[in-house]
């Protein structure tokens, strides 16, 4: 039995090296754009500004991820040519719709007459992922602080987090849906074309994506498993919702959500830029935190499967 969302890759040119071609320059080739349009904007700030201190500009370039409005940039800036880069090849290379690694909706309503992308984008499915995953963080978030109360710090500062939603509307969005319509979208549909076992297809291309975070973890080596921990689950969640749901759609509203939660509404020292956010975690031991994330996700995971259980089992084929 085969899956309508995996089988969208049947409509396109899918030569190994129009992949090989895609994946190098939507990741590789416009992080050097990226990086190249980031460090003339930056130089050209200080060269207005007054400030031709090279140790100061070389400084900030480097540890961008200190500072919100600098990494909110490079985010932005990177996933922009990224998609625009990944659009190009998807419909020149690859002689495909963007919109069937989104769904399996149909370019045409029953009268004949074509539907626009935004007609053919279940957004409905968005807001319910977004407020499914919010749901589940924030009851993680309250049995955490049940166990240890003294490790939250309470940090609203109304400027601050304006400035933080104001950052993240602009640039996350499309650092999001570019994930997803890269891991959940292409990545798993290319798998298919050689392995025809969903779940396997399904780990393969999580594994992947938690690979591609390892450095979100930051410096901190015990930071670093539990995200590649943490992201390898998440990926197996929003691949299942994606292969169940036949679109990347409640996906990309769980991935919205998560990575709202990450910067605006709570982080824990040792993680990458470690923003002020509302709350902060400190002092919690760390492979503590570890294990309680994991297990609070595969809890989370095994929730999902018991109430959408027929449903799983059919996408994958079992």
């Amino acid at each position: 039995m085969s899956n309508l969302f995996l089988d969208n890759v049947k409509k396109g040119e899918n030569s190994w090296f129009r992949y090989l071609i895609t994946t190098f320059s939507s990741w590789v080739l416009s992080s050097i754009l990226a990086g190249i349009l980031f460090g003339l904007i930056i130089v050209s700030y200080f060269i207005f500004s007054g400030n031709l201190n090279s140790n100061v500009i070389i400084n900030t370039m480097i540890n961008f991820e200190s500072n919100p409005t600098v990494f909110f940039l490079i985010t932005f800036l990177s996933f922009i040519i990224s998609t625009l880069i990944f659009f190009i090849c998807v419909k020149y290379l690859h002689k495909r719709n963007l919109l069937s690694l989104v769904n399996t909706s149909k370019g045409k309503d029953s009268s004949g007459k074509s539907l626009s992308w935004i007609k053919r984008v279940r957004w409905k499915k968005i807001i319910k992922g977004a407020v499914i995953w919010l749901i589940f963080l924030s009851i993680v978030e309250f049995i955490l602080y049940v166990y240890a109360p003294n490790s939250f710090i309470i940090n609203f500062n109304i400027e601050n987090i304006s400035l933080m939603i104001l950052l993240f509307i602009i640039a996350i969005p499309i650092q999001v849906t570019f994930e997803e319509l890269f891991f959940r979208g292409y990545i798993n549909q290319a798998i298919s074309l050689k392995i025809k076992q969903p779940l396997l297809i399904i780990l393969i291309s999580s594994l992947i994506f938690s690979i591609g975070h390892i450095l979100n973890g930051g410096n901190n080596l015990i930071f670093m498993i539990e995200n590649v921990s943490i992201t390898f689950i998440v990926g197996i969640i929003l691949s299942g919702f994606t292969l169940v749901d036949n679109g990347i759609e409640l996906a990309i509203g769980a991935h919205l959500a998560n990575n709202f939660f990450a910067f605006i509404i709570t982080s824990s020292e040792g993680s990458l830029g470690n923003f002020n956010t509302i709350i902060q975690i400190v002092g919690i031991d760390p492979i503590v935190e570890l294990l309680f994330s994991i297990i609070s996700i595969l809890i989370f995971a095994f929730i999902l499967f018991l109430y959408k259980k027929e449903d799983v089992l059919k996408a994958l084929n079992i």
